[in-house]
């Protein structure tokens, strides 16, 4: 399969390098800023030398570009959210057969297919958690769960292409599932980051210690809570899905919750690698924060749904006056 990726950050290097591991024709694309600081070792022009550490230990060099090539089997996007239109806008020449975004975003899907009609769009997320080191070492700290569909308005043999493409990502190394109801399993991923990455990003802490705290697993709780209504009003009722079990956990009992969320903890702390969630890992890199892309965006949606969410209004208040303090100490 010849795999275009675009994004040169912690993500895109892990697909990159195992697909490439198990035979697949990939191709990187990044910023210019991004070949510098992860060119090969030996100097070849259009590499980039990738070093995984963590869950494996890998180096590869993968072919990389500053533009994407003419075709692919599938357009993978793994970049920061952030204006994701405009970063669209220089893959416009490109017609590949699948795109796919894994990025935590409600709207990727739409911008997807406003750059290359929803017939080619999968749906999807995942649970591979990584961190960018220095000298283009990454630390792989989860192989979670990647999730693969086509939304319910696709085509139907974009379902074919969702469940060769999961495949080729099982065979990868990565746990992959095919879900039915795509824009459910997106929905149930987006009241996680609503929670975890409010909480972490305002307190320093990954998910493993604050989920070990009775008031902080409350914020989460309650954030996750009232995304799930807003979720629910937009027509997709958050579900269990491996890894993400949304809907079990928000029909339990308070107490019985929390008491959830501590055994989660427990599992993150028995992990050799534990996890940050991303926006606590751009915050310490004192690299721009996703808070428009994923909380302002739930923000909006809850609106047009006509639905008050006074908690994720403070939250988003309060992490775009910390990204901006931020950015000025800086």
């Amino acid at each position: 399969m010849r795999v275009v990726i675009v994004g040169a950050g912690s993500l895109g290097m892990v697909f990159a390098a195992l697909l490439v591991r198990q035979g697949h024709d990939v191709v990187l694309v990044g910023r210019q800023k991004s070949k510098n600081t992860t060119q090969d070792d030996t100097g070849r022009e259009g590499c980039a030398q990738i070093r995984l550490r963590g869950c494996i230990e890998l180096e590869d060099s993968i072919p990389y570009t500053t533009s994407a090539p003419a075709d692919a089997d599938l357009l993978l996007l793994c970049t920061k959210a952030i204006d994701t239109p405009a970063q669209l806008r220089p893959l416009a020449g490109l017609a590949p057969h699948a795109v796919l975004s894994l990025q935590n975003s409600i709207h990727k899907n739409r911008y997807l297919a406003g750059a290359f009609g929803k017939e080619r769009v999968l749906g999807g997320a995942t649970m591979v958690s990584a961190e960018r080191r220095t000298n283009g070492v990454v630390l792989l700290t989860s192989l979670g769960t990647t999730f693969v569909g086509a939304p319910c308005s696709a085509p139907s043999d974009l379902s074919t292409v969702a469940e060769k493409t999961a495949q080729a990502f099982a065979q990868a190394g990565f746990p992959s599932v095919v879900v039915s109801n795509i824009e459910r399993l997106e929905w149930t991923k987006a009241c996680f980051v609503a929670g975890g990455f409010t909480v972490a990003a305002l307190t320093g802490l990954s998910a493993d210690r604050f989920f070990t705290d009775s008031d902080l697993a409350r914020v989460f709780l309650s954030l996750a809570r009232e995304v799930a209504v807003v979720a629910a009003a937009a027509g997709h009722e958050v579900d269990d899905f491996p890894g993400l079990p949304l809907h079990s956990l928000l029909g339990l009992s308070e107490e019985e919750a929390l008491a959830a969320l501590r055994k989660v903890a427990t599992r993150f702390v028995e992990a050799p690698f534990p996890a940050k969630p991303s926006m606590l890992q751009d915050l310490e890199a004192g690299r721009p924060l996703e808070v428009e892309e994923n909380l302002g965006a739930l923000l909006h949606e809850a609106a047009r749904v006509g639905v008050a969410t006074p908690r994720l209004e403070m939250a988003v208040r309060l992490i775009r006056g910390l990204a901006s303090t931020e950015s000025r100490v800086r």
